[in-house]
């Protein structure tokens, strides 16, 4: 009796071990998406956002399809195994080019993971994929999860593209509206910096025509000169030097508007008076200035919106994994 009951214990410890270790890998999502955190304290909807971008984007470029994975715990699993259960058991990548990966963090169990497929693992090597995680694990180290998973997810897909010849073309729609606001913004800030230069000049300007006016009205009724006024550019304008008195020996006027003045000498009250004017005034001029450019012409803002493909890699393509990656402990 003693043994039927201990053989009794036996295959219910043995039936629990296999359904907890069945139970460990999280049923394939019936929503596809390129991040899933099951832990629910990593990855906010825009750091879930930000992995879609370069998930998406890398899937558009190579066909290669990551997935970003945050648990508790991995169940007593080796992190290995839990790896290659999610890829072969949700179907990452393709069915015929199993060209899937998986960056998988257990949070509990502190060790973060690179799994890769059988068709992606002589791309993304195991010293390669190591080297990735070394590159961002201080970021674990720390507990700073969320901008670890972001910085290795864009890593590997960075580095899947570059080592088959793709590059990536992230659309980031807030980030260019911002862009287009913050340039406005600029436009804006400019235009009003010259209009308000303009009027500060145009200011100045009336006032310093009122003040030498004042300050010629002055000099003229004294008799006194403009004072410094008169050194500037525009004080010529209205600060016009007395006439000379006439000669009595007749030294005529010159270049003058109107009648010469009388001719001295002879007997007599007889009196020739010339009206001729004194030389031609304003003469022609010739303006050949042209304006070598186009004011105002049309502006192409050249920020224009991608238009995202059909096809976002929104389903799992049946992908397998033999092993493969790495993996570290922090």
């Amino acid at each position: 009796m003693k043994k039927i009951r201990f053989g009794l214990l036996l295959v219910l410890t043995f039936v629990f071990m296999m359904g907890a270790a069945l139970a460990a890998v999280p049923a394939k999502p019936s929503t596809f998406s390129y991040a899933y955190d099951f832990d629910g304290s990593v990855l906010s909807e825009s750091d879930k956002k930000n992995i879609e971008d370069y998930g998406e984007a890398l899937f558009e470029a190579t066909g290669d399809q990551v997935i970003a994975v945050v648990v508790s715990f991995l169940d007593g699993m080796e992190v290995a195994d839990y790896a290659t259960d999610l890829i072969n058991k949700w179907g990452i990548g393709d069915n015929n080019k199993d060209n899937g990966a998986v960056v998988l963090l257990a949070v509990g169990d502190r060790e973060i993971k690179i799994g890769t497929g059988t068709g992606i693992d002589r791309v993304l090597t195991g010293s390669r994929a190591g080297s990735l995680i070394d590159d961002n694990f201080n970021y674990f180290a720390d507990g700073n999860y969320s901008r670890g998973m972001i910085s290795l997810y864009k890593d590997v897909c960075k580095y899947l593209a570059s080592a088959r010849g793709k590059s990536l073309s992230i659309s980031t729609p807030q980030a260019t509206v911002s862009s287009n606001s913050s340039r406005g913004s600029s436009q804006r800030s400019s235009e009003d910096e010259g209009g308000s230069m303009f009027r500060l000049i145009l200011t100045i300007i009336v006032i310093y025509i009122i003040v030498s006016a004042i300050f010629n009205a002055r000099s003229r009724r004294t008799g006194r000169s403009g004072g410094c006024l008169n050194m500037l550019f525009l004080g010529s304008l209205f600060n016009r030097p007395p006439r000379p008195p006439r000669n009595a020996f007749g030294g005529g006027y010159r270049g003058g508007f109107g009648a010469r003045p009388p001719r001295a000498g002879g007997f007599g009250s007889g009196r020739s008076s010339g009206s001729s004017a004194g030389g031609r005034v304003g003469g022609s001029s010739r303006s050949g200035g042209s304006s070598g450019g186009r004011v105002g012409g049309s502006r192409s803002s050249g920020s224009s919106f991608g238009s995202r493909g059909s096809s976002r890699g929104g389903s799992f393509g049946g992908g397998s994994s033999r092993g493969g990656g790495a993996s570290r402990k922090f």
